[in-house]
């Protein structure tokens, strides 16, 4: 069924070449798509757009302005459309509102109520609010580093541990911006050790800055560093802060780890349910296995070998490297402008479809089926009710088999 919309645009593009009108008018048929795919309906996402007569007449100027027609009213050319301006921060708002709970306000102890994990991973809800709360923690957390703090008097050494009493089988960790190591060995029992050197006043013990503590209630383990007052508005420079997580080699049932600028760093770590979540810092991790995996970050990398088990990725701006890749189920990738490289298990059978409205999209496997702008492609590597979707607004795509 045609479009009346976009029929109505066509007819005002006609002085643009056929090829390069064809391609806008793709870009808006994408956008329609991914609207429609998100419960919107062709009026509403008409709406958003304005009258047809408007877009185009901002498209021929934009394209008046660096194309090589003559100046006349109806010259045109390509342009970047209006909805796309507007596309990062509303696709962002349905990638992290996962996020929010665990980035924008650490609390000292979270509630003894353990989640229930999901079967399978699936895209976050929405996030417009989210982003302007996780860059209002980031402002009012940086606020302290203003010329008015005044430099320390000296520098401490932080080492402090903490051990979990009775059977553990969930792991909670949040921190602000320590970094995190976890640790694995055999017949380990789960502990926390925050070391490294902080500069303070002369007066003053670390303390003052960082509250360290870990409750054992059940079988959960919860471990949190989190900024005080004094820190968030001295802000006292020189501190190196590391939370080292050990935890058993056997496999555990559930790990969450939750940090706004802190890196997260880890071993080949056995998890029926893992879930990372960072603002600015890395998340990198040798190899991830279990039945589902969730993993969100906004500027930081992601990063994990030898993944199995269902999983779901998303982030704004940070590269997503996944190798190895097995699951059971779906897996999926979302990212505005983050490069996303993806392996998977050469022997695994799966069907796949990668989409980017303005990125680069790579399938290496034979019988891809590409879209003629390259923005799209899919396949299969063999029946199977597993599926693969990589996403993204201007970011690279690649899937294709370990090498």
């Amino acid at each position: 069924m045609s479009n009346p919309y976009l029929v109505k645009l066509e007819q005002l593009l006609q002085d643009i070449p056929q090829e390069e009108r064809e391609e806008i008018l793709q870009d808006y048929r994408e956008h329609f798509r991914l609207a429609q795919a998100e419960g919107k309906t062709s009026e509403e996402i008409a709406d958003s757009l304005g009258a047809p007569e408007a877009l185009a007449a901002d498209i021929l100027a934009d394209y008046r302005s660096r194309a090589t027609l003559p100046e006349a009213p109806s010259a045109t050319a390509k342009s970047y459309p209006r909805w796309r301006k507007m596309a990062i921060p509303a696709i962002c708002a349905l990638l992290f509102l996962a996020l929010v709970w665990a980035l924008v306000d650490i609390r000292a102890v979270p509630s003894s109520s353990s989640p229930s994990p999901a079967a399978s991973p699936s895209p976050s809800p929405s996030l417009v609010d989210t982003v302007a709360q996780l860059n209002e923690a980031l402002k009012a957390y940086a606020a302290g580093a203003s010329p008015e703090a005044k430099k320390p008097g000296g520098t401490v050494t932080i080492q402090e541990e903490r051990k979990a009493t009775g059977e553990i089988r969930s792991v909670r960790i949040e921190t602000v911006d320590t970094q995190v190591i976890i640790e694995t060995a055999k017949d380990a029992k789960p502990q926390a050790l925050l070391d490294g050197q902080i500069a303070v006043r002369e007066g003053e013990d670390w303390t003052d800055y960082y509250e360290f503590g870990a409750d054992s209630s059940g079988d959960t383990f919860r471990v949190f560093v989190k900024p005080t007052e004094a820190k968030k508005q001295q802000m006292p420079q020189g501190r190196s802060t590391t939370l080292r997580i050990r935890l058993p080699e056997a496999p555990m049932e559930d790990l969450e780890v939750a940090t706004v600028s802190g890196s997260v760093k880890g071993p080949s770590l056995q998890v029926s349910y893992f879930s990372g979540t960072s603002v600015s810092g890395n998340i990198d991790l040798a190899g991830l296995k279990g039945k589902s995996h969730n993993l969100a970050n906004v500027s930081g990398k992601i990063s994990v070998g030898g993944l199995s088990g269902d999983f779901g990725v998303e982030s704004v701006s940070g590269n997503v490297q996944i190798t190895g890749a097995s699951w059971e189920s779906s897996g999926s990738v979302n990212t505005i402008s983050g490069n996303v490289n993806l392996t998977a298990d050469a022997k695994l059978p799966f069907a796949y479809e990668l989409s980017s409205i303005t990125g680069s999209v790579s399938c290496g496997y034979e019988g891809a089926a590409t879209g003629k702008l390259k923005r799209q492609c899919s396949g299969t590597t063999g029946e199977s009710k597993r599926s693969l979707t990589l996403t993204s607004i201007s970011g690279p795509l690649h899937v294709g088999p370990v090498n």
